[in-house]
């Protein structure tokens, strides 16, 4: 086994959205948020489109946040756009403008990875309880094809500006399990499309699992090139449920972190690991991971 030293970078999941017109109160709200994640621990960032919509960004926008990052300290491990699914059945246009210009961004910005994927917004029910929990909109199986031209529409876009896509695994999406992403992103054939390997997607699901999170990050493993990693806990009644889920720190659930990065590092994964958290004070969850992590690592 080679050197195993990835880039683990915070995520901005846990900040609120900048509001307010003045680009100097942006300005202030961004690098406000940068500096929690920096004081965190981290040294890297994966910036989630939740937090600040970079795929709307003009060129002004654009300079004022790449100055602000800039200042934060921080480096870009990668941009993530989330909900903006380039099949969905009503908003596909769009996103797909979206994303090309996420695509510009990234490249702007210096940032190596997009991350993308097919999940949608969430729906009343979602917002009204834990998201995972309730029902989620669930692609059609006959929309493959139109994910492969799309995709590779996109890649060929990001090949051009030397940014790697990588697509996120979602529940009830056509990147449901680990198999069904190889088989698309081997569909796609485009050498800068890999996959983001974020397991407690789907293992949070209310149903039994197809695949247990190894087995999903085994078929994962020659194509990933970004690795969303936050953990759950599950309980499970004999014999048709109820299925539950909550999430945890990352070194309290019930994937083993040890165990997948073994095996991450033995596959010769070269990426960065993006710790994430949902619930409660999400900055101390997510600096509570890095420590981890780095433990892990020395370990390895």
């Amino acid at each position: 086994m080679s050197w195993f030293s990835p880039v683990i970078a915070g995520s901005t999941l846990p900040l609120a959205p900048a509001s307010g017109s003045g680009a100097d109160q942006l300005r202030g709200q961004w690098l406000a948020g940068l500096r929690k994640l920096r004081g965190s621990g981290f040294a890297s960032v994966d910036i989630v489109d939740s937090w600040v919509q970079f795929g709307r960004f003009g060129p002004g926008d654009l300079a004022a946040f790449k100055e602000v990052v800039e200042h934060s300290g921080l480096a870009i491990a990668g941009l993530s756009s989330i909900r903006r699914s380039v099949i969905d059945p009503s908003d596909a246009s769009q996103n797909m403008a979206y994303t090309h210009r996420a695509v510009e961004v990234a490249a702007a910005l210096g940032a190596p990875v997009l991350s993308i994927g097919f999940h949608r917004p969430l729906t009343a029910d979602q917002r009204a309880w834990p998201f995972w929990s309730a029902p989620s909109p669930k692609d059609s199986p006959g929309a493959f094809g139109k994910a492969v031209a799309r995709l590779r529409e996109l890649a060929g876009h990001a090949w051009e500006l030397s940014v790697q896509l990588s697509l996120e695994l979602y529940e009830y999406t056509l990147v449901g399990s680990g198999a069904q992403a190889a088989q698309l992103v081997e569909a796609v054939g485009a050498a800068n499309l890999g996959i983001n390997a974020d397991l407690a997607n789907l293992y949070r699901v209310p149903e039994r699992l197809a695949e247990s999170w190894l087995e999903t990050l085994r078929f994962c493993l020659p194509y990933m090139n970004y690795w969303h990693v936050k953990n759950y806990q599950r309980a499970e009644a004999f014999p048709a449920g109820p299925f539950l889920a909550w999430p945890t720190r990352l070194a309290d659930g019930d994937i083993d972190y040890r165990l997948a990065l073994q095996a991450a590092a033995e596959a010769g994964y070269a990426g960065p690991i993006c710790v994430e958290h949902y619930g409660g004070d999400g900055l101390t969850a997510q600096a509570a991971g890095l420590a981890y992590l780095t433990s892990l690592l020395e370990d390895l």
